[in-house]
């Protein structure tokens, strides 16, 4: 067979010659590529468990959390007074029953069934337990607002709060066993001067002011 010739169709030389040189063409040239397809970044399975988290969970305020905060505070504090209040109590029968000396913060827990940590928590040890029971001995009555507007019927409620108790009342019998122990102690006894003489001018402010209201005669 000759050059051009093939057993089944006849090319012309010529268009063989061609057709090798484009050949030889296209294999010197490099290769079209495609363009590289960008695809986006898939989330992190993270990611989007906390985004799912999150669905349709509205951020509480700030000014929320601070009225929620003040609010439990607030209520700490009042169960925190109401405790101490309860304590003082019983340091009162306690005192009145077995006097200062045997006085100690394990048996004021003993006596509560508390623990003396909580003791503690309150008045730090004995002396600061017998200083707190004598500042509450001079705390106004809790309906001290109720008389109000009027410095004599203040002062008839001070009398029958503190002066006209019934005979079995116990706080007498605490404050003979402070005056007591106040002899021996010079701490305790300066303490107790400079509170009852804060009282007495307390006590002559309202003497005036009924003076001025009309309800004493001034030459009292």
């Amino acid at each position: 067979m000759r050059l051009g010739q093939c057993s089944k169709y006849h090319v012309p030389a010529n268009n063989l010659t061609l057709a090798a040189g484009a050949a030889m063409r296209m294999e010197n040239q490099p290769m079209a590529t495609k363009p590289p397809v960008s695809r986006p970044a898939r989330p992190s399975r993270s990611a989007g468990a906390t985004a799912g988290a999150n669905v349709g969970a509205k951020p509480r305020p700030a000014r929320a959390r601070q009225a929620v905060t003040s609010s439990e505070e607030a209520v700490r504090g009042e169960a925190e007074r109401d405790t101490r209040k309860f304590l003082l109590g019983k340091v009162y029968e306690l005192i009145s029953e077995h006097g200062i000396e045997s006085l100690s913060m394990r048996t004021v827990a003993q006596a509560v069934q508390m623990s003396t940590g909580t003791i503690n928590h309150h008045f730090g040890n004995k002396r600061g337990m017998l200083i707190a029971a004598l500042e509450n001995a001079y705390e106004l009555p809790l309906d001290w607002e109720d008389y109000r507007g009027s410095p004599a019927a203040q002062l008839r409620r001070l009398v029958l709060g503190y002066v006209l108790r019934g005979p079995n009342d116990r706080f007498w019998r605490f404050w003979i066993n402070y005056l007591a122990m106040s002899t021996r102690d010079a701490d305790m006894s300066s303490h107790q001067k400079v509170r009852y003489a804060r009282q007495e001018r307390f006590w002559a402010k309202l003497i005036r002011d009924a003076i001025e209201a009309g309800e004493f005669k001034p030459d009292i």
